[in-house]
């Protein structure tokens, strides 16, 4: 965009709001909350990850696939509403954090009895859920 003036003084205002992605924002603040939720419970109901422990999650946490469900939904809904701010086709560099939590989150939901050996995934590594969203 190109902007043109004549000559003299002239005065330029911008203003930055982040009131498209506040929705978002507090999406996105909720589900780590709920992320950091799970992962307490399932550390609670797993204290200790022995290889040769089979720990059926789902019999703990009940609800646990219809969470993950939600999670991914919310954040995939996220995704769209934001995608129509940009004009590029595919993926958006500027919300690849997203998908990528949305992705991991799939992944998650495909073998929720796994999670138990996977909860470094959910809130605790550098390459956790909250990690990711909080990027």
């Amino acid at each position: 965009m190109a902007i043109y003036f004549e000559a003299g003084t002239h005065t330029i205002t911008t203003t930055i709001s982040n009131e498209h992605i506040r929705s978002t924002l507090q999406v996105i603040d909720q589900v780590m909350s709920e992320i950091n939720d799970l992962s307490l419970e399932v550390s609670r109901v797993s204290s200790t990850t022995d290889k040769y422990r089979d720990i059926k999650i789902t019999d703990y946490v009940p609800d646990i696939e219809k969470r993950l469900a939600r999670w991914i939904d919310s954040l995939k809904k996220q995704y769209d509403e934001l995608a129509e701010y940009s004009t590029e086709d595919g993926n958006i560099g500027a919300l690849s954090a997203l998908n990528l939590a949305i992705e991991k989150l799939e992944s998650l939901a495909e073998e929720p009895n796994k999670i138990p050996y996977r909860i470094k995934e959910l809130s605790t590594s550098s390459s956790s859920q909250t990690s990711i969203l909080q990027t």
